[in-house]
C-alpha cells in the first residue's frame, strides 16, 4: 500500500510566517507535531486544527538519536494505516531538522512518499535580527553535535538548537577551547516572536543566563587568525609571509630549490626526535616539517603550479584508492596482504601515468634523495617484488662473501676506484641482507652511531685529565670494553 508524508516547516514563530499551502495542509490534516512547544501552536488551536505531537516521547528517550529514528518509525507506521497524513516541524523542514533527514532516506526505493513543503526557517529572522547577509560568507552548525573538529572561526558561525543551559555549558566549554573568555558573542532567542530577546556579552557568560530556552541560537563572531583552527591559523601565518605587501623578505625570496635542504634537514630532526622519544620535541619538528609542507605549497601557488588543497586532495584520494579493504569491498587477511595490495595498487598507478604505452621501470622515479641505505634498501625491495632475488637466505650470504673477497682484493691492488666500487658493493649486499630479515639498514646504521657516540664519550670521561693522543692501543681498548660495560 502506498503512503504519503506531507512535511510542512511550522516557521520560527508566529503563524503570519506560514506559507498558505502550509496552512491549507494543517488545516487539512490528520496532523503530527515533532513538538507542540512552538509559538506556532496556540493560532492553530484557534483555526479548529487538530494535531498529535510526540512530546511524550522526549520524557522517555534515553538521547535524541534513538528518540527521533522513534518518531520517525510511528510516523511512517501512521502513513501507512491512514495513507496520508502531515508532519509539522518547527522552522523550516531542510534546517536542522533530523527527523526529516530520516524520511526522506526512508522514501528512497520505498512505497512511501516523502513531501517537504517549504517554510521560513529559524535562520531567515535570526539574520534579520543581527542585520548580516548569510552570502557575505557564514557556518551554521548544531549545537547539539558541535565537535571542535568542524569549528573553524575562520568567518562567522550561527549555532542552533542551544536547547538549555545545559547545552549553553557545553557549548561554551568547546569555544573556549578556541576563544578568550571575554570574546563577544550574541545569544538570540525567539527571533520573530514577540518574546524576541537578543544580546551581546562575553563568552564566559552564556551559560549564566537564565532566559535560554529551546529556541535559542547563539552567533559567534569571526575571530582573529591566532584563535581559528590551528591548521587554517597556520595557513594565514604562511600566507601572510608570503604576502608581497608586508610579507617577510626572506621568505619571499624563497623557491622549491632554496627550501629543499630545510625539508631534508627537518626530516631528519623528526627522526632523531622520533628515536629520542620526547613527545614535545616530537610535536615540536613535526611542526617544523609541516611548515615546510605549507611553504611548499604556497610558493607553488605563487606561480600557479598547485596550492595546498591540491596537496591534500591529492594524498587523500592516494590513501583512498590505496585501501580497498576501508574504503571498498576489498577483503584482507593480514597486514601482509595489505603492503602486497599496496605494491600492487602503486604498479597500476604507474602503468596508469605512462605516457608511452610501455610497461614503466621497476626503478622508475626512484627518489634519489634519500639516505643511501634507505634508498638501496627500497632498490632491492622493489626489485625483488617482481621476483629478482635470492630464493633463500643463504644466496644473500654468499653474495656478501663474495663481495666481500673482492673488496680485499681491491685493497690489495691499492686502486682506489676498485675500492670504492667495491665498497659500494658490499654496502649494497648487506642492505639485502637487512631486507632479508625485515630491519631498516638505514636505522640499525643510526643506532650504531648513537652507540658508538655514548661508548666514545664514556671513555672520554675516564681519561682523568690525559690527552686521547697518548694512549696506545693496549689502553684504548681497556678503555673501550670498559665503557661498553658502562653505557652498552
Amino acid at each position: 500500500m502506498s503512503a504519503r508524508i506531507d512535511v510542512v516547516g511550522l516557521g520560527p514563530g508566529p503563524a503570519r510566517y506560514l506559507t498558505l499551502e502550509s496552512r491549507d495542509l494543517l488545516l487539512a490534516g490528520p496532523v503530527y507535531l515533532r513538538t507542540a512547544v512552538h509559538p506556532t501552536i496556540a493560532e492553530l488551536k484557534t483555526w479548529g486544527c487538530r494535531y498529535s505531537s510526540f512530546d511524550s516521547l522526549y520524557e522517555a528517550a534515553s538521547d535524541f538519536d534513538s528518540l527521533y529514528l522513534q518518531i520517525v518509525e510511528q510516523l511512517i507506521s501512521e502513513a501507512r494505516a491512514q495513507g496520508q497524513i502531515v508532519y509539522a516541524v518547527p522552522g523550516n523542514p531542510l534546517v536542522a531538522e533530523t527527523t526529516v533527514t530520516h524520511l526522506l532516506a526512508a522514501a528512497r526505493g520505498s512505497e512511501l512518499t516523502v513531501k517537504v513543503h517549504t517554510a521560513v526557517s529559524c535562520l531567515d529572522v535570526i539574520f534579520e535580527v543581527l542585520g548580516k547577509d548569510p552570502t557575505d560568507g557564514v557556518q551554521i552548525l548544531d549545537g547539539l553535535s558541535l565537535t571542535l573538529e568542524n569549528l573553524h572561526l575562520d568567518q562567522p558561525l550561527l549555532i542552533t538548537q542551544i536547547y538549555s543551559q545545559a547545552v549553553a555549558s557545553e557549548v561554551k566549554l568547546l569555544l573556549l577551547e578556541r576563544l578568550d573568555p571575554e570574546f563577544p558573542i550574541t545569544v538570540i532567542k525567539a527571533a520573530g516572536c514577540d518574546e524576541e530577546r537578543y544580546e551581546t556579552m562575553p563568552l564566559e557568560e552564556l551559560d549564566r543566563i537564565d532566559w535560554i530556552d529551546h529556541l535559542t541560537s547563539v552567533w559567534v563572531p569571526e575571530a582573529p587568525p591566532a584563535n581559528r583552527a590551528p591548521l587554517s591559523h597556520l595557513r594565514y601565518v604562511v600566507d601572510r609571509l608570503r604576502d608581497p605587501e608586508g610579507g617577510c623578505p626572506w621568505d619571499l625570496k624563497q623557491t622549491p630549490q632554496t627550501l629543499r635542504k630545510y625539508v631534508l634537514e627537518e626530516a631528519y630532526e623528526v627522526v632523531h626526535a622520533l628515536d629520542e622519544g620526547d613527545p614535545d620535541e616530537i610535536s615540536e619538528e613535526l611542526g617544523d616539517l609541516l611548515l615546510q609542507v605549507y611553504l611548499q605549497a604556497r610558493v607553488a601557488q605563487d606561480t600557479g603550479d598547485f596550492d595546498l588543497d591540491d596537496v591534500a586532495r591529492g594524498i587523500a584520494q592516494k590513501l583512498i584508492y590505496r585501501h580497498p579493504h576501508v574504503f571498498g569491498d576489498t577483503q584482507v587477511a593480514d597486514a601482509d596482504e595489505v603492503k602486497r595490495n599496496w605494491e600492487e595498487l602503486k604498479a597500476q598507478e604507474k602503468a596508469a601515468k605512462s605516457q608511452s604505452g610501455k610497461q614503466p621501470s621497476v626503478l622508475e622515479k626512484m627518489t634519489l634523495a634519500l639516505p643511501a641505505l634507505t634508498l638501496a634498501e627500497k632498490i632491492s625491495r622493489k626489485v625483488a617484488h617482481v621476483g629478482f632475488d635470492w630464493p633463500e637466505r643463504q644466496g644473500v650470504l654468499a653474495k656478501i662473501d663474495e663481495e666481500y673477497q673482492e673488496l680485499l682484493e681491491a685493497c690489495d691492488s691499492e686502486d682506489l676506484d676498485s675500492i670504492f666500487h667495491e665498497l659500494g658493493d658490499v654496502f649494497f649486499t648487506l642492505v639485502n641482507l637487512a631486507r632479508w630479515y625485515k630491519l631498516d639498514p638505514e636505522d640499525a646504521l643510526r643506532q650504531t652511531n648513537a652507540r658508538f657516540t655514548r661508548r666514545f664519550q664514556a671513555m672520554e670521561r675516564q681519561l682523568d685529565g690525559r690527552s686521547l693522543k697518548d694512549l696506545d692501543l693496549k689502553e684504548w681498548d681497556q678503555l673501550w670494553n670498559a665503557a661498553k660495560t658502562e653505557v652498552g
